[in-house]
């Protein structure tokens, strides 16, 4: 049995186990908004490029995150979805 496995973890431990899990996770949003933004510069060269909003969404992130991401409304990001359903292009 690998070492640490089946161990109980105290209060303290737990705490910092979040926090470490938080961090991770507020940068792996930062590093995707760059790519994102990145990816948005780009796409003026490409106009029959797959909107960033699609791509996110079937990568399984919600409407909100997706907002955040691409700096807009959540209510802007669910009508570009809901009209990329019917427009493969998008």
């Amino acid at each position: 049995m690998p070492k640490g496995r089946g161990r109980r973890v105290g209060p303290a431990e737990a705490r910092a186990d979040d926090q470490l899990g938080t961090q991770v996770g507020q940068l792996l949003m930062a590093l995707l908004m760059l790519a994102v933004d990145e990816r948005e510069g780009r796409s003026q060269d490409r106009p029959k490029q797959i909107k960033s909003e699609v791509l996110l969404a079937r990568s399984g992130l919600s409407s909100g995150v997706i907002a955040t991401l691409v700096n807009k409304q959540p209510g802007a990001v669910r009508t570009t979805l809901s009209r990329a359903k019917g427009n493969k292009a998008t």
